[in-house]
């Protein structure tokens, strides 16, 4: 099972050519459409990006290299904003609530919550290249969001290709959008960089590649939160695969190296100090300095939890997202293999890559829930396309299966 890098995983990413199929489509022209679907929700995303208040905080971060000086930092970055946004989305940018209004008054706290958004540096050093090519700096964060989820979807149909129904296929604006993908395209943040990051990783491992373990190690460099995504993976190869425990092993010791560098050079708050910021001050605390040695009591922690759980209900793409991983589940219980002994039998699962994919999906979604308890689906656009698709793969094999019995 170990003579292949990733072991022999390719071989279940394939269907069967499908039979007796009325609504068959050539396969160029599923890739067609798919590409095309995915240029379009591009320029859509870009040209309908969402004016959050955090491309201030990334600008800020990218223009603090070259000004030290925080009134000249703050004036400049609120004159580019005032300049680029219509009047309206201003108004919501510097006084929608007290923090915001705080932030526009006040350079000096305004200067204290670029740690928040430095450790973030393929996304700023993306739009620091954008920049320097002529695209306004508000538009560059914009484009880069766009592109990376338009990417993603290509990468992610390269990978499922094989696996889909031609016309199943159809289905997939329709996913795109409710697994947040599109809403996650039109926010000025890394987020679309990380389900980018995330299409790339499955795209490596179904491929059996090398690669994979160098794109883990470096994975905080998107987010640093991704190394949670890098514990699953090092820790599951691990347990499953003994031929993999070495590069299995150096990827997670580089990322995690990686993030303490990253952390430490950016000047990272920390997770108490954000905790404190987003959970008990409801992201209203403006100066970090006040609460930087605060501790996370055990009671305020549970309560972000137990105000966060109740929360599920609001995220549609969460929804989607719990319906196809227990779908799923279900379609790979009815196909699996069992044999004497648990842990033989889990074994014997990991070499369908869609059971992988959805078991790490929902694995992560849980652990960054319980060290962030926060919902938002931007976080987790990644996990939700992969498990939709996943989902598609599982009923396609389905139905070809059937198909295939009726003939005979």
């Amino acid at each position: 099972m170990d003579q292949h890098p990733l072991g022999a995983i390719s071989k279940t990413m394939r269907l069967n050519p499908l039979h007796n199929n009325p609504f068959f489509l050539p396969r160029w022209c599923v890739t067609v459409y798919v590409a095309t679907c995915c240029i379009a929700f591009a320029v859509l995303a870009s040209s309908k990006g969402f004016p959050n208040w955090d491309m201030l905080g990334y600008v800020a971060s990218i223009r603090s290299v070259s000004t030290v000086d925080a009134g000249s930092l703050h004036a400049g970055i609120y004159a580019d904003a005032k300049a680029y946004l219509s009047a309206a989305d201003y108004e919501e940018l510097v006084a929608k609530d007290s923090y915001r209004q705080t932030m526009a008054a006040d350079a000096e706290l305004f200067s204290l919550q670029i740690p928040y958004y430095k450790i973030r540096w393929l996304f700023l050093g993306l739009i620091s290249a954008l920049e320097s090519l002529g695209v306004h700096v508000f538009s560059a964060g914009h484009i880069i969001a766009a592109s990376a989820a338009s990417i993603a979807g290509f990468v992610l149909y390269s990978t499922f290709k094989n696996s889909i129904s031609a016309y199943m296929w159809l289905l997939f604006p329709l996913v795109f959008a409710l697994s947040g993908a599109l809403e996650t395209a039109r926010i000025y943040s890394p987020d679309a960089l990380s389900l980018l990051f995330f299409a790339l990783t499955f795209y490596l491992y179904v491929k059996e590649h090398w690669l994979f373990f160098v794109l883990l190690a470096v994975s905080v460099f998107v987010r640093t939160d991704l190394i949670v995504l890098v514990g699953l993976c090092a820790t599951l190869l691990f347990l499953s695969r003994p031929a993999l425990r070495v590069p299995a092993t150096l990827s997670f010791l580089l990322a995690l190296g990686f993030y303490f560098l990253i952390n430490t050079l950016s000047g990272n708050h920390g997770w108490a100090v954000v905790h404190y910021y987003v959970f008990e001050s409801n992201m209203q605390a403006a100066d970090p300095r006040l609460f930087a040695e605060h501790s996370v009591s055990l009671g305020s922690y549970l309560g972000a939890i137990a105000r966060a759980v109740p929360t599920v209900f609001y995220y549609p793409a969460l929804l989607y997202f719990l319906f196809c991983s227990v779908l799923s589940a279900l379609l790979l219980a009815r196909k699996a293999k069992f044999y004497n002994g648990l842990w033989r039998t889990f074994l014997a699962q990991l070499e369908d890559p869609r059971f992988v994919a959805i078991l790490v999906a929902n694995l992560y979604v849980i652990a960054h829930f319980v060290l962030f308890p926060l919902l938002d689906t931007r976080f987790f656009a990644g996990p939700y396309f992969i498990t939709a698709l996943c989902f598609l793969s599982l009923i396609s094999e389905e139905m070809d299966h059937s198909v295939t019995k009726s003939e005979a």
